[in-house]
């Protein structure tokens, strides 16, 4: 993604994550440390908290980067009744 953006010669104040298990995200700020790219992440928490395996996987200062996703939302299972998305409305599906 680093070498994409350079390459185009596109700059980012900030990267917007899904967070499901939380192994992307590892893998994402991983390959910005090796690249030197230091810009803040945010982790949007789709699913059940992902820090135990963010602080098994990730680099270990991966907090200095990126703000731990959290969700106000308890119960994954169920699916939110509806959803507003800038001026797109759902129903039943699970966005957060």
């Amino acid at each position: 993604m680093v070498a994409q953006m350079q390459n185009q010669g596109l700059t980012a104040r900030r990267v917007v994550v899904p967070v499901g298990s939380g192994m992307s995200l590892a893998g994402i700020l991983h390959g910005f440390a090796r690249a030197g790219f230091t810009v803040p992440v945010l982790g949007v928490q789709v699913r059940a908290d992902p820090t135990k395996r963010l602080n098994r996987w990730a680099p270990p200062d991966w907090l200095n980067q990126c703000r731990p996703p959290r969700s106000e939302v308890v119960d994954f299972h169920k699916p939110a009744p509806v959803v507003l998305l800038c001026d797109v409305v759902s129903a039943g599906l699970n966005f957060i």
